[in-house]
């Protein structure tokens, strides 16, 4: 899976013409960020229906505190803590949010691609269960948001050598597990 970038100046720019107003600006955001919003939502809540509701909630609070945005800081930290913020959340709810995946996907370009991306996504999840939350967090961060080690450490509010070495220590735990599942296969 290829890693996932979101321009900051756009994204600063949307979210300043939120800010006054431009719903159609709100629009190109969400069109812009929806799928690193959900894909990292995804991957903390491992709910395919949650992290849909997830990314409608952080959509509704940057609509709701866009004036309240300082242009120039980091746009996309500001949109994935707010996502994070929200996965931990649900997190905290009793789990009534434990529902299998659904079978759709309102992000994939084509039909084609429909049962190849579902199944990578599946099995993406599947893996990333055997991570603990915050290696989790941390490989999210970097693959679906393409924040650098130094940004993720900011957002997680950790050193920079722990992110370093849980992401480097996830990767190892990954690795190893595909090689198993390929081994077996």
């Amino acid at each position: 899976m290829a890693k996932i970038i979101m321009d900051k100046t756009i994204l600063d720019l949307y979210i300043k013409q939120i800010a006054l107003g431009d719903r159609d600006s709100f629009h190109k955001l969400y069109e812009y960020a929806k799928k690193p919003i959900f894909l990292f939502a995804l991957s903390i809540v491992k709910n395919r229906q949650a992290a849909e509701d997830i990314l409608q909630e952080t959509m509704l609070r940057v609509a709701f505190n866009s004036e309240k945005y300082r242009l120039g800081t980091n746009p996309k930290a500001w949109l994935l803590s707010i996502t994070r913020n929200l996965c931990n959340d649900v997190l905290r709810l009793p789990s009534s949010h434990d529902l299998p995946l659904a079978e759709t996907d309102f992000f994939l370009e084509s039909k084609n691609d429909l049962a190849k991306s579902i199944e990578e996504i599946d099995e993406i999840l599947s893996a990333l269960q055997i991570l603990s939350h915050q290696e989790r967090e941390i490989v999210s961060l970097y693959i679906y948001a393409g924040f650098s080690q130094v940004e993720i450490a900011k957002i997680l509010q950790i050193s920079y050598v722990r992110v370093r070495s849980q992401y480097k220590y996830a990767l190892k735990k990954l690795r190893t597990h595909f090689e198993k599942r390929s081994e077996s296969l």
